[in-house]
């Protein structure tokens, strides 16, 4: 079986909230940038999920909680061993106690809503 390539570019910017992020949009367009010019991925294999800034429109795919999972499930569904599978994620974090495992902590992307 030939490898499969897809890429999920995710970035918010959180422009209505107290804290910003300027850069993130610019960071996660340049990875957009890269896979599509320089490592050649297709269109079909790459999602841009965006909340957009001042000055670029937001993506079709925003970057709330039902978004990113969309995102998650176009990357993930099919994937086979020796497939590539790139998650890039510009914007915030946050851990929470773990449910399984007391003591422990898990890390969170923050989306947009």
């Amino acid at each position: 079986a030939i490898a499969r390539r897809r890429a999920l570019v995710i970035t918010c910017s959180y422009l209505l909230s107290r804290r910003p992020l300027l850069g993130a949009l610019n960071d996660a367009w340049n990875v957009l940038s890269l896979l599509r010019h320089t490592l050649h991925y297709r269109e079909d294999q790459v999602r841009f999920v965006a909340d957009g800034s001042a000055h670029i429109r937001a993506s079709s795919h925003a970057p709330t909680r039902e978004g990113i999972l969309q995102g998650l499930r176009f990357l993930t569904e099919g994937a086979q061993p020796g497939d590539d599978v790139l998650l890039y994620f510009s914007g915030y974090c946050t851990h929470r106690p773990s449910a399984s495992a007391p003591g422990l902590h898990e890390a969170c992307l923050v989306p947009s809503d």
